[in-house]
């Protein structure tokens, strides 16, 4: 769940500057939201997901992979920076950009959001837009509760696919495929309105 902090402006360079406090925080349009600590099956499946394409990336020499405290700068003049559970970027992205010490400048290629038990789908979905309205060529929203996994890609309808079928990193992670089953085994799911 994301709560407002400040009623004024905040940028970029202040949320770099902004002592630790053992939080994670989003810039939205100039609003700090801190955001609320990940639950076990949240940082598993998180992890699950960046350890295999982060195995794919380094074996073909595909990019770099960011764990969720990698923030990106998504615009400015009031500044946004957000940062998703799993972010990859491209070697192409890579060789035009200098790495630098803060936050990327610009959406990675492939986003990944996994819900949180306080996310709300609806906010989640616009996030998932959000990131490719600012470059993102791929967005794999993951609820493991329903064990579901929504593809978005810019100038399509989202792709819903099910515990059975298998996450494929088209031509964003070339030759990546993870089959579902793998990603959600033995994590609790939703069956017929109750958690099993």
């Amino acid at each position: 769940m994301v709560m407002p902090m400040f009623q004024s402006l905040v940028t970029a360079d202040d949320l770099a500057r902004m002592p630790d406090d053992n939080y994670s925080y989003e810039l939205v349009e100039g609003r700090l939201v801190r955001m609320s600590k990940s639950g076990v099956v949240h940082s598993l499946c998180s992890g699950r997901i960046y350890r295999a394409v982060a195995e794919h990336a380094d074996k073909h020499g595909l990019g770099l992979v960011l764990p969720q405290d990698a923030g990106f700068s998504l615009r400015r003049n009031p500044d946004t920076v957000r940062a998703p559970d799993v972010g990859f970027i491209s070697e192409q992205q890579i060789r035009t950009t200098e790495l630098p010490e803060g936050f990327w400048p610009g959406a990675p290629d492939l986003v990944v959001e996994v819900i949180s038990p306080n996310d709300r789908r609806r906010a989640v979905d616009h996030k998932a837009r959000e990131w490719l309205a600012s470059g993102a060529r791929l967005v794999w929203v993951v609820d493991v509760r329903r064990r579901t996994v929504s593809v978005h890609r810019t100038g399509s309808a989202a792709v819903t696919l099910t515990h059975e079928e298998e996450l494929n990193g088209e031509d964003v992670l070339p030759g990546f495929r993870l089959p579902l089953t793998t990603l959600f085994e033995g994590l609790p799911y939703r069956r017929e309105g109750n958690l099993v």
